[in-house]
């Protein structure tokens, strides 16, 4: 539940870098490689493994439709693919860039559109040599580009426009102003994404939910194109000190009409040792904007570190838990006093506690162990946690715990995988080649030793994408498909 940055949050600088100039048109990839993968291990495996194809993915592969999509990366060179989750077998490969999105923002396959019509959408090199990129949308089936935009330097990743449906990617224009691109999935035409008048605004979640400064007051706000649907000073809706600068992160819970997140204390202001229990979490009314309910004391930022089963959009679908973290830490080291974590489920609509299970002094919490990367999955309702020096099992539905089995399946995430591309991001004070993607699974015991054997199906359904009667997997160097059961 945790996007943007914070002082609690596993993610780097998340930072609005104005970009070089646009450059030279380029010209796009090959033709999609619709060859059957030489490489593809079919298996007969009681565990329910039914292919193994060896890939450098860097993250969990994206449903597009009847296709697996997934990021790879070797020699410095990024690639997005299309899968056959039935066999494992390669459909298409295209080239890709970051663009100048900030290497702190992990890297994710972006699907957007209809039910049946899903699209991809990535950005294509113009140069070996340059960030800048074509915005590209293509069929999820074949790896066909449907539209492209011209050469630009994007910011963040393209994402669904504020009606859900169509593509939009932020740029910084020539003359240093920030501006969107869309492309409308449904006739491909690209043109200028209008926006509401503003000092500055920025995406802070799903449905057109965005951070909104206007006269130099910062709002929360939702959007629909140009048109400002409401916005709720910050002031209001948190009270003074907090601001997105320190971070967001936020779920629109469709059913119960609520945007639900956090935002963080302003860098700039906070204190040489701060204070865990510091944080604040809100919903705010989908349709009005007016505060349903808030929190003091407890926030998300724990869920960056905390394994948990996958969902289709965790920004719309997510299981509503929230952390409540105690002790403090001091800015110029890091070092954490006294931490303590308790972990809670809440109910969406009125915020209060459906359960609560302390976790004691699992420091990693925090964010030392990155994204994913404490505790595992044992199925899409149960998980593994540290708690005081041991582990548990935890149902997520009522918050019982057991104790661990001797012969416990579990799925464990690995540590965010780190790769480098081929050209660097000028960061305020150096050059990076480094990025992020996502996490990758492997099996694990009850108390969260790797091992050797394949994921269960229950595992693999928790951590994978499912698609139809398969589940894709991304495992280091490889793409698993499993049987969904």
């Amino acid at each position: 539940m945790l996007s943007g940055t914070s002082r609690l949050s596993a993610l780097l600088l998340v930072a609005t870098m104005v970009a070089p100039g646009c450059g030279k048109t380029g010209h796009g990839t090959g033709p999609a490689d619709r060859g059957a993968s030489n490489r593809t291990t079919t298996t007969v495996d009681p565990s329910g493994v039914r292919w193994k194809t060896p890939l450098p993915v860097v993250g969990q592969a994206v449903a597009a439709g009847d296709v697996a999509v997934a990021y790879t990366s070797e020699k410095e060179s990024l690639s997005l693919v299309g899968i056959d989750p039935s066999n494992g077998r390669k459909l298409w490969t295209r080239e890709a860039t970051p663009s100048f999105a900030p290497p702190g923002i992990p890297l994710t396959p972006t699907v957007v559109g209809d039910p049946g019509h899903r699209v991809v959408a990535y950005y294509r090199p113009v140069k070996l040599d340059s960030l800048l990129a074509r915005l590209v949308v293509a069929d999820a089936s074949t790896g066909d580009e449907i539209a492209s935009s011209d050469p630009l330097p994007f910011l963040e990743p393209p994402d669904a426009c504020d009606d859900g449906h169509d593509v939009c990617a932020r740029f910084v224009q020539h003359d240093e102003t920030e501006a969107r691109v869309r492309v409308d999935v449904s006739t491909g035409k690209v043109g200028d994404e209008p926006q509401p008048p503003a000092d500055s605004q920025r995406s802070i979640g799903k449905d057109g939910l965005i951070d909104l400064r206007v006269d130099g007051v910062q709002y929360l706000a939702r959007v629909d194109g140009d048109r400002v649907l409401w916005r709720t000073p910050v002031s209001v809706a948190f009270g003074a000190g907090w601001t997105t600068d320190g971070g967001w992160g936020w779920v629109h819970f469709v059913d119960q009409g609520l945007f639900v997140g956090i935002i963080g204390r302003d860098p700039k202001t906070e204190p040489a040792t701060i204070d865990l229990s510091d944080e604040k979490i809100v919903a705010l009314d989908d349709r009005t904007g007016q505060v349903r309910w808030a929190t003091d004391g407890a926030g998300t930022s724990c869920l960056a570190s905390l394994a948990l089963p996958a969902t289709a959009d965790p920004e719309r679908d997510a299981i509503p838990l929230r952390c409540r973290m105690r002790g403090t830490v001091t800015r110029s080291d890091g070092d954490v006093t006294d931490f303590n974590a308790t972990l809670e489920r809440f109910d969406v609509a009125t915020g209060t506690i459906s359960w609560s299970v302390d976790l004691g002094d699992v420091e990693e919490l925090f964010g030392g162990s990155g994204i994913g990367g404490v505790g595992g999955v044992v199925d899409t309702h149960t998980i593994v946690v540290p708690r005081s020096g041991t582990t548990v099992v935890l149902d997520l539905d009522d918050g019982s715990t057991r104790a661990v089995r001797p012969d416990e399946h579990v799925g464990c995430p690995s540590q965010v995988v780190q790769f480098t591309f081929a050209v660097a991001y000028p960061l305020p004070t150096r050059k990076t080649k480094k990025r992020l993607g996502g996490v990758l699974a492997h099996g694990c015991d009850g108390h969260l030793h790797q091992t050797s054997k394949p994921l269960t199906p229950a595992v693999a359904r928790a951590m994978g994408t499912t698609i139809g009667g398969d589940v894709v997997v991304a495992e280091k160097g490889y793409l698993v498909g499993y049987d969904a059961g």
